[in-house]
């Protein structure tokens, strides 16, 4: 494998290794965060896209840094075509196909055959496939249920978007016929493409899982409704056998897509500390279990 390794940093007595996994010209980036001892397990980090993936990309650094200050390697990824990777056509396959790549180098760097995933939104979409072939566990962040739900999410917010500038929607095509026709969309700056539209729109939260028995954490990020949301979803989840637990962590404050006039960095918030302390402690946990288990 074509790989391209930057120096190392040291950030809190733990290492963090950038690199760019595969050849030039489809080369995935990642970055690898080390704990000062060696790990025994890792984490594996599936973002979410557009928006939303720079919108959490700060909440999910601090989420593997603390990993590593407990003990467990995390490596997170840039998807061909977006970030700091190279050009590519984003699908759900390729995803999936990117996170295999970066996984078989991190394990090799890391000396550990044992990954647990973790996604964020479409990402645990792609988290739940990635791991399905192993039954590995995995933590989520507000993890859609389809992709058609998630896609919906999405064009709502175009709609919301919409009302807040012109006022009216009447005029406004179909998100939905648009991609169906070839064309792409601009949501918040970003484009979804036709080809990532066709490959996910049809797929399932729980249909991507695999077989029972699985480990789940699956974590809510906002108010009421996002907790029943998140209960509906467990129960549903837990009916076809999967061992699912559930939290909400309230997030203050408006819709993240909505300038707040009350922006502090992500660090300064106690919502976003009680996010990441939960997540990371969850993922750490579960790696001890494995390896007290010798599985």
């Amino acid at each position: 494998m074509n790989v391209s390794v930057r120096a190392d940093l040291t950030i809190n007595g733990c290492r963090e290794r950038p690199a760019f996994v595969g050849p030039p010209g489809s080369a995935v980036f990642a970055c690898l965060h080390l704990p000062s001892r060696p790990a025994s397990r890792m984490v594996l980090f599936c973002s979410s896209i557009g928006a939303e993936w720079k919108y959490n990309y700060r909440r999910e650094v601090l989420v593997a840094r603390r990993l590593s200050e407990l003990g467990v390697a995390a490596v997170r990824l840039h998807y061909l075509g977006a970030g700091h990777s190279d050009d590519g056509e984003l699908t759900f396959g390729g995803m999936v196909d990117d996170v295999g790549r970066v996984r078989d180098w991190a394990c090799r760097q890391v000396g550990v055959q044992q990954v647990i995933y973790f996604g964020s939104r479409f990402g645990a979409l792609v988290a739940a496939a990635a791991g399905r072939d192993s039954s590995s566990p995995l933590a989520c962040w507000d993890a859609p249920a389809t992709g058609a739900a998630y896609f919906r999410d999405l064009f709502r917010i175009l709609r919301v978007g919409r009302l807040a500038g012109s006022g009216t929607v009447d005029d406004m095509p179909d998100a939905h016929d648009l991609l169906c026709s070839g064309q792409y969309l601009d949501v918040l700056g970003y484009t979804v493409g036709p080809a990532l539209y066709s490959s996910a729109r049809t797929i399932s939260f729980a249909d991507e899982l695999g077989l029972p028995p699985r480990t789940v954490k699956l974590v809510e990020i906002g108010d009421a409704p996002r907790a029943q949301q998140g209960a509906s979803h467990v129960v549903s989840l837990a009916k076809r056998g999967f061992d699912v637990a559930a939290s909400v962590v309230p997030e203050g404050g408006r819709s993240w897509w909505f300038h707040d006039p009350d922006w502090r960095p992500v660090e300064q918030r106690e919502a976003v500390s009680s996010l990441v302390e939960e997540t990371a402690a969850w993922l750490a946990a579960v790696a001890c279990e494995q390896v007290s288990h010798g599985s």
